[in-house]
């Protein structure tokens, strides 16, 4: 018995194991693909301007992820959420949606496929007797792969299992923190280990955009703090705004005989419409290039959060360089 139950264990431990890293190898994948048709996208660019201006048409449905998973582990189910024919469906969607510059993030779709994959792996492990025969032990897998998904998209295992307790706010048990923290450590060590590799040896894979730099002995003058409060006041306005012009927007393409019948009938013109717009303004060649429209994202986001001035003499230490300059 004492064997038998240890092999249960260690089964499931490898279970976890084994969830973190296909996760990460999907991610890692992923990246490649990213990166390679990102540059493909670009030399599209480059032979066609000025010839003849380019265009883009993304025909992808695109969902988050994180409320749908919320939804199924309070004990709702969801037909085909977690299918391998979706799971093949997000790969694919999320692959072209991040290569053609849409401003959409990884974490959400990230969450969506570790879940699938957790509860394709607790479906084929209950072939073992007692294992995954429970209903719970199969909700510690999903919980276990939303915090792999997050792990993946920032190698933060201790956020990947916040994370998961986020999204089962209602119930978490606490045996749950180490085994989502031991399968978030087997994606974030895996993806933070080849991520360079597969983005060029120049790339050290992660970077700690938000540096700080504090002066000697004084973390911040007292001055600053009106100017922080500020900021924070203008971007909780401009968050409340902006949920309610989308409320307002999506309620409207409700209630309008003409979006109903156009979308409902044609739905791919909805996505193709947002991604014609937004590709508009991010062309390189055209508003673009003050927004670093060629330049691949994670790079963006590291040039956007450098710690530089724009107006400093270049001469000095804080001058951004001139790549920044241009690229923004």
């Amino acid at each position: 018995d004492v064997l038998r139950e240890f092999a249960k264990t260690s089964a499931h431990w490898a279970v976890l194991a084994l969830l973190g890293t296909i996760m990460s190898a999907i991610a890692l994948g992923m990246e490649y693909v990213v990166d390679q048709l990102h540059d493909l996208h670009m030399f599209v660019y480059h032979i066609t301007w000025p010839i003849d201006e380019p265009h883009e048409q993304i025909l992808i449905s695109y969902c988050p992820g994180i409320p749908e998973m919320k939804t199924i582990l309070r004990g709702v189910q969801l037909k085909e959420y977690l299918t391998v024919r979706t799971l093949i469906t997000k790969i694919v969607g999320l692959t072209l949606v991040l290569c053609s510059g849409l401003p959409l993030g990884k974490e959400g779709p990230f969450v969506h496929i570790a879940s699938i994959i957790a509860a394709q792996l607790s479906k084929l492990m209950k072939g073992f007797k007692g294992l995954y025969e429970n209903e719970s032990r199969s909700s510690e897998m999903l919980a276990a792969g939303c915090a792999v998904g997050v792990a993946c998209t920032f190698s933060a295992p201790i956020g990947g299992v916040l994370f998961s307790i986020e999204v089962t706010s209602v119930y978490f048990a606490v045996r749950n923190y180490w085994r989502g923290f031991f399968a978030s450590s087997c994606a974030a060590i895996i993806t933070r280990i080849f991520l360079p590799i597969v983005r060029g040896s120049d790339d050290p894979g992660l970077y700690a955009y938000f540096q700080t730099m504090y002066p000697t002995g004084r973390a911040f003058i007292v001055e600053e703090l009106p100017i922080f409060a500020l900021i924070g006041l203008i971007c909780g306005v401009l968050g409340a705004a902006y949920v309610r012009l989308h409320r307002r927007l999506v309620l409207w393409l409700r209630r309008n005989w003409f979006s109903k019948r156009t979308f409902q009938r044609h739905w791919f013109l909805y996505p193709l419409l947002a991604s014609f717009v937004i590709g508009s303004l991010t062309f390189p060649y055209g508003l673009g290039q003050h927004m670093s429209g060629e330049v691949k994202f994670y790079r963006a986001l590291k040039q956007l959060f450098f710690n530089c001035s724009f107006i400093a003499d270049e001469n000095t230490s804080l001058a951004c360089p001139s790549v920044i300059i241009v690229h923004f």
